[in-house]
């Protein structure tokens, strides 16, 4: 059947305590999968095999003083970059996501992780339109032509105890679905998760 082949590399910079500088991780890395692939420019045919390739990249720019026993507390700005650049076969390509996590943001609670981040979506411009029936989640007409999406969020995790965490979480959705048929959207969100 259709494999998956994935290749990457990376370096980590400062990964070592003893080295005193600020932490940091680059990876760049690619894929290629096998098989058929429905195509967005004749939905009669389809295309063999897909590739793409990838950046992760988060660098630590800002260590509080005085952490010794928290060298990792401060701001961590970080980000990715996926391409997959044939658009007749793949829905996003380009998709990038980015923002600061800040760990000991709040004096006393050394553990606990305030973030912002930003995640966003270019649809195939290869997608044809189509319209859909209504129904409980869709209005009337969804006309097609996805353009992008994209979702800003914010985070606080609140380490309570070394096993139990909470973290409330605010995302505000621009362009759900890519059309702009249907309204920017609030979301708020709550976790909780378990160490055992």
């Amino acid at each position: 059947g259709p494999y998956l082949v994935i290749a990457e590399t990376g370096y980590h910079l400062n990964s070592l305590f003893e080295s005193g500088g600020l932490p940091g991780n680059y990876k760049i890395g690619g894929y290629y999968q096998s098989g058929d692939f429905n195509n967005f420019a004749d939905p009669n045919s389809t295309k063999n095999g897909n590739y793409g390739f990838y950046i992760l990249l988060d660098q630590m720019v800002y260590r509080e003083k005085g952490s010794e026993k928290y060298p990792h507390q401060g701001l961590h700005p970080f980000v990715s970059l996926l391409f997959a650049p044939d658009s007749e076969i793949n829905t996003f390509p380009f998709f990038m996501n980015g923002g600061l996590v800040y760990r000991g943001l709040i004096p006393g609670r050394d553990n606990d992780y305030a973030g912002f981040g930003i995640v966003y979506g270019k649809y195939s411009n290869k997608i044809a339109p189509t319209k859909t029936q209504p129904t409980e989640f869709t209005p009337a007409e969804i006309t097609g032509s996805e353009d992008f999406e994209m979702v800003l969020e914010w985070m606080y995790k609140i380490q309570l105890t070394r096993w139990l965490n909470i973290q409330p979480d605010v995302q505000y959705i621009i362009k759900p679905g890519g059309t702009g048929d249907i309204p920017n959207a609030l979301v708020i969100v709550f976790q909780m998760g378990i160490n055992i």
